[in-house]
């Protein structure tokens, strides 16, 4: 399951995994940027606004464009050189560029999409969001420590687990709970081998899940640990996603 773009003789085909099927082409875009600005440094980062209409390859040209006039970096011989071949249009001639180490970030950015036989930037769509998920969770606790316990995200403080985050990369429907009841299960695992407080699963939020769901081991129980979220994918850092 794969997010982003491809460049062939054909022009630009963008892949969208089908858990974001209910959104416009626009939507999905921003989700593909905001989800990638949270894995890159700030440097690397693409302001949304440039991402009108514009197929995401367009809104990585303008980027490398505004960074290759950005005189703060070193450009070094083969930045310059790779940024030339870009300019000229010349795709194919940037791929003797595939491994070498590049300076200026608008030649480092050009080299990932273009220095390489198969082009355009792609990346597993479960991988970038639980870097999303993670990256939030980041920026909301930052008096805490957080890891990753294999597939959860744990927070802790002064030595003490809080609480888990178990990002899930697949669309939800309330209706349908055998679709979760294995992600149930192994949460409980985690609830009980890490002695947590809470845990929630964080799915990407859709139009038929917009609520958190909290789950019960049964009716008795009156302090439930575990909550189904539906997580925005937002530019904005609330404690509540």
């Amino acid at each position: 399951m794969y997010f982003g773009f491809h460049l062939d003789e054909d022009g630009v085909r963008e892949i969208s995994p089908s858990v974001f099927g209910f959104a416009s082409k626009k939507a999905r875009r921003i989700f593909f940027i905001t989800q990638f600005n949270a894995c890159m440094d700030a440097t690397f980062r693409l302001p949304l606004h440039i991402c009108t209409n514009d197929n995401l390859h367009d809104v990585f040209v303008k980027k490398i464009k505004l960074l290759a006039n950005d005189k703060s970096f070193n450009m070094c011989k083969n930045s310059k050189l790779i940024l030339e071949y870009f300019f000229r249009g010349d795709f194919v001639g940037m791929e003797k560029f595939c491994f070498s180490k590049l300076d200026h970030p608008s030649a480092k950015l050009a080299q990932m999409i273009y220095a390489k036989e198969d082009k355009g930037l792609c990346f597993d769509a479960r991988i970038l969001f639980s870097n999303y998920v993670y990256d939030k969770i980041h920026k909301i606790h930052k008096d805490k420590d957080i890891s990753y316990d294999n597939d959860v995200i744990i927070v802790s403080k002064n030595g003490k687990d809080i609480m888990g985050i178990m990002p899930c990369f697949k669309y939800i429907n309330p209706k349908e709970k055998e679709k979760v009841s294995e992600d149930i299960r192994k949460a409980y695992e985690m609830l009980e081998r890490r002695d947590l407080e809470k845990l929630f699963i964080a799915y990407p939020r859709n139009e038929e899940f917009t609520k958190h769901i909290i789950v019960k081991k049964s009716q008795r129980e009156l302090a439930p640990k575990l909550t189904l979220v539906p997580y925005s994918i937002s530019h904005r850092v609330s404690c509540r996603s």
